[in-house]
Order: C-alpha cells, then structure tokens, then sequence
C-alpha cells in the first residue's frame, strides 16, 4: 500500500491551483464522522451546563413563614422532644394572634385558663389548679404578684408580643426545675443575634366596643439590630394597651322559706300560704374597669469568639386596673314578715317570681331597708422586673452555661373603698320579677333624685369598709 502524506499533497496541489481527491479509507472516514459528532455533544452539553448555572442564579428563593410555618415548627418540637410537650411558636416578629399570652395558650390540648375582665389571667394543665402550673422565662424564674399571695403567675402582665416561643411540659425531666406538679410554662423571648439585621415591626391599633362606647389605642413594637460582624446585636421592644372593661352581672342566692302570697283568680286576689324557695340576695351589677398595660424589654448578646457567647436581658411590666363596681341588692335577711305578703309564685307555689316592695302596704307606712345600692372604689397596679446575666462556653466536647439575674414583683390596691346606702323611704315603690328566665327589677324613679338631694336614706355602716391585700416576691437566682 502506498503512503500518502496528506500535507505534502494538500499543499502541491494549492500551488498548482488543482482540485485533489483524498483517499480516505472506510475505517477512517467512521472515526472521522464520530469525533465530529462527539465534539457536537460536548459543545451542546456544555452549552447547556452554562444555561442551567444561569438560570440557577436568577431562581428566587420562597421562603415559606407565617402560620403554616409555625404549625410545622409545633410539629418539629414535639416530635423531637423526650417527654410530652405542647408548643406554639411565632415566625414572624408579633405574629401572635392574642395580646396575652394565656389566650394563646387556651388553643393547647389539656391546657385550661381563668380568666379576669376577658382576658387570660392563669393557666391550669392537666385539670390542676394553677397554683401548680410552674412558669419560666428564658429558664429562669419570674416573679408576679397580683396582690393577694398566690404561686401561679398572673400572664395577664405579659404581652404577647415579646414572646418567640412558648412550651408546654406536661410531663416532668430531669433538666426541669421543680415546682411544675401541674406541668410547667417555658416562654423564650427573642435574640438579636438569631434574627436578621435591622429588623423590627411597629403594630398600631385602635379597637371599639359598643360596650363602652370607646375608641382604645394600642402600640407595640420590636427592634433588633447587628453589626456587620454579626457578632454584637441589640434588641429593644415596647407595648402600651389601653382597654376599658364594662360588665353586667346579675346573680341569684336561693333559700328555703315559708311565706304568704297573693295571686289574682278570675279578677279576684287569692291568698295563700306555702313553702318553697326564694331568693335570698339578689345582685344587679355594672363594672368599669380600665387597664394599661405597658412592657419593656432590652436584650444584648455579643459572640466574642467561636466558643465564648454573652447576653443580658431586662424585662419590666406593668398593669393597671382601675375599677368602679355599682351593685343593686335585694337582700332577703333585711325582710320581715311582713313584706312576704306581696309574694307572686309559680303555678305549683313552689318557687317565688316577684315580689312588690310598696310604702303604705297593707295601709301603713312602713320603712324598708331595701334596695341596698353598693359602691366600690378601687385603684390597683401589679409590676414586674428582671434582669439577668449569661454566660455561654462551648467547647468541642460540652457546654458551659452560666446565668444570674433577679426579679421582683409587687402589686394590689393602693386604694380600695366599698360603701353601702339605703333609701328607706326614698321611694314608693320597688320590686323584682323572675319569670321569663331573667331578673327585672324596677323602682320609682324618683328614688336617686331623692337621695342626690338627702331625702329619706342612711348609709350602712356595717358594709362600709376599705379592706385590701397586697403583695410582693423577690428572688436572686445563679
């Protein structure tokens, strides 16, 4: 076989200008044909490597927040957790739905609140009182007083919107303080390094009650912030609620009693005498109260290196509750006899439905020692304070954790006046009825303006009094 060198022939046959023929073999003519076509895969493949890079880039990361988030982190903790645990988190900065903590604490499985003046005030698990319910703040003990002494915390001076994460332990671990017989509370407040940089919200509101007829601002707002670092950060947070309670309440005492009554037959008066129940105190009230709530909180933490982490926390709160209480009474021991006489009863003289208080019964002028009208002055403030100190080390095989801190409370009436008057014979006429499923009572007028103006009444000087309770805790912890 001949060779043939492909440049020598190439270029004689350029200078000459000719055409030329290379004889090229099958074999080669394949290998030739097949390395064409890879280098086409290759320059196609990497094409579209580089298209894919690019599109990567440009992709806009969705980040899933808000409740479903926080149902899912619910889910995460109590999954991972060794003992039986409820929690409710807020993945954005004053996500919780409810200004008080022990409102959203009432949607937990086994957990029961008590409330005062609508809102959260105590929380019970597992159908304990809650003076066994323990709870804590970023793990340490904190101090409430409400007035009167009690070991369950008052979480109607905690603002919801300082709060991160709440747990619900309803089974004991050993890493637990004790104290928790019912179960135990861990709330957990926000950290400034574990957030983004410069990042906060401000809440602004303003309700209305057709109640009260009012319009109530509420503010609240969070701030955190981090150097460039990312090593030092400062958080700062305010709440101010203002809210005015109004309540009406009547209530019934029931006591066995024989009396005489009067009904109407054919258009005739019927007397009769039996045995049956009757009231013994009746009470139509109206509450105003008015509350502020305020709370503060600073916290601070400064990664000095990879194994060193300090951090200090303040945390003050305030509420106060300003009431009046107006009562209406109908107390039976202020009754004679004599003024069963104008008894009205049900159809099987069992039960009393009304009875008429009328000057001049039975002919006679007579005076009666009811209705009683009550009044009670109060004007109250709980607060609280903490402040604690945190030293964390982390080495490769443990962790070091060292906290001390302080709080303290106090709270109750600073003044407190209840005070009693009867109208005698202020009046011609009262009374209350029963029927229908409610309590109606109705009076002359003309009564209050006689009193406003001092005509027929005199104070009761044995319900007259100024009697309150107040209380304080304090507690160092290391």
């Amino acid at each position: 076989m001949k060779t043939i060198n492909l440049g020598e022939s190439y270029m004689k046959a350029k200078k000459v200008g000719t055409s030329m023929k290379i004889p090229f073999s099958t074999s080669f003519r394949k290998s030739v044909i097949c390395t064409a076509i890879l280098c086409s895969i290759g320059i196609v493949h990497a094409e579209e490597v580089e298209n894919d890079e690019k599109k990567n880039e440009q992709l806009e990361v969705i980040e899933v927040r808000g409740i479903r988030a926080s149902a899912a982190a619910n889910l995460a903790i109590k999954r991972l957790s060794n003992s039986t645990i409820e929690a409710i988190t807020a993945e954005d900065i004053g996500k919780f739905p409810d200004k008080n903590i022990a409102d959203s604490l009432q949607r937990v499985p086994g957990v029961v609140i008590q409330r005062s003046g609508g809102e959260g005030a105590t929380v019970s698990i597992r159908g304990l009182s809650s003076d066994f319910t323990f709870t804590q703040l970023n793990g340490n003990f904190i101090a409430s007083s409400p007035g009167r002494p009690s070991r369950s915390f008052s979480y109607s001076l905690l603002p919801s919107t300082m709060i991160e994460m709440v747990e619900v332990y309803k089974s004991s671990e050993a890493r637990l303080d004790e104290g928790g017989i019912g179960g135990s509370v861990l709330l957990h407040t926000r950290k400034p390094l574990d957030m983004e940089k410069n990042s906060g919200v401000i809440n602004l509101e303003s309700t209305y009650a057709d109640v009260t007829d009012k319009h109530e601002p509420q503010f609240s707002g969070i701030y955190s912030w981090k150097n460039d670092a990312e090593d030092f950060g400062l958080l700062v947070g305010y709440t101010q609620q203002d809210r005015t309670n109004r309540a009406q309440n009547s209530r019934i005492n029931i006591v066995n009693k024989n009396f005489l009554y009067q009904e109407r037959q054919n258009n005739q008066v019927v007397e009769g005498g039996a045995e049956g129940y009757a009231p013994q105190s009746m009470v139509q009230e109206v509450l105003e109260e008015d509350r502020e709530r305020e709370g503060v909180q600073v916290t601070a933490q400064w990664q000095m290196n990879d194994k060193w982490l300090f951090g200090f926390n303040y945390f003050g709160f305030k509420l106060g509750q300003d009431s009046v209480l107006h009562q209406l009474e109908y107390p039976e021991w202020h009754n004679k006899d004599s003024y069963w006489t104008n008894v009205r009863v049900d159809a099987d003289a069992q039960w009393v439905t009304g009875i008429d208080y009328s000057n001049g019964a039975g002919g006679s002028e007579q005076l009666f020692d009811i209705p009683r009208i009550n009044g009670e002055y109060v004007r109250e403030e709980s607060t609280s304070d903490t402040f604690d100190f945190s030293a964390e080390y982390e080495a490769e095989d443990y962790i070091a954790k060292f906290v001390f801190g302080h709080t303290e409370a106090e709270g109750g009436p600073s003044q407190k006046y209840r005070a009693a008057y009867y109208p005698k014979a202020a009046s011609t006429f009262y009374g209350y009825d029963l029927t229908g499923h409610q309590l109606t009572t109705y009076m002359d007028p003309e009564m209050f303006t006689n009193l406003q103006a001092g005509i027929g009444g005199e104070p009761d000087v044995g319900a007259t009094d100024s009697s309150f309770v107040t209380g304080t805790q304090e507690e160092d912890y290391a």
